[in-house]
């Protein structure tokens, strides 16, 4: 697992996020032959892993989407040196939310978008952020620049929005 300063500081995510990431990384390894590390580097790997196949079904969507999921919400948290999962028994309730900049999605929703390349209505995948708190996520995302369609449904371009926006969340908040 990454051994990261910020991963040190954080403690353990629940055991259904430990045991969902690491059957994440298990599948990819067998399935690219390369081990995925929990760092941002990682994640094009993962993107590829989940965008190759050619036809995945509602039930193999069912088993990798929360897997992708978790591993990817454990990249995030481990990146940021904070975060806290609520994971209720269905996976679309679930939701990562980072304190330091009011942000919180559903790692699964964004999994589900990247598999499918499309929105997944009522599954979170999309940052939220406090009404007052819009105007500077808006401006750190327009910073960014246009992203195309094929790109923006990927784990490494949504990784760069949110590092991007809890940055700029971040500063606002600091005395």
């Amino acid at each position: 697992m990454d051994s990261s300063p910020e991963s040190e500081s954080i403690p353990p995510p629940p055991e259904t996020i430990a045991d969902l990431a690491q059957a994440c990384v298990r599948f990819v390894e067998k399935a690219v032959g390369v081990e995925l590390d929990y760092t941002q580097d990682t994640l094009p790997v993962l993107d590829h892993y989940l965008t190759s196949a050619e036809e995945v079904d509602d039930q193999v969507l069912g088993l990798l989407a929360p897997a992708c999921g978790a591993y990817f919400g454990e990249v995030v948290r481990r990146h940021v040196g904070e975060g806290t999962w609520e994971h209720p028994e269905d996976y679309q309730g679930w939701k990562l939310t980072l304190e330091s900049a009011s942000v919180s999605f559903n790692p699964v929703g964004v999994a589900l978008e990247v598999a499918t390349q499309q929105d997944a209505p009522g599954w979170s995948a999309h940052f939220k952020v406090p009404e007052a708190d819009r105007e500077p996520a808006r401006e750190a995302v327009d910073r960014l620049g246009e992203v195309p369609e094929d790109q923006y449904y990927t784990f490494s371009v949504r990784f760069e929005v949110l590092e991007s926006v809890h940055a700029a969340l971040r500063r606002v908040s600091e005395p």
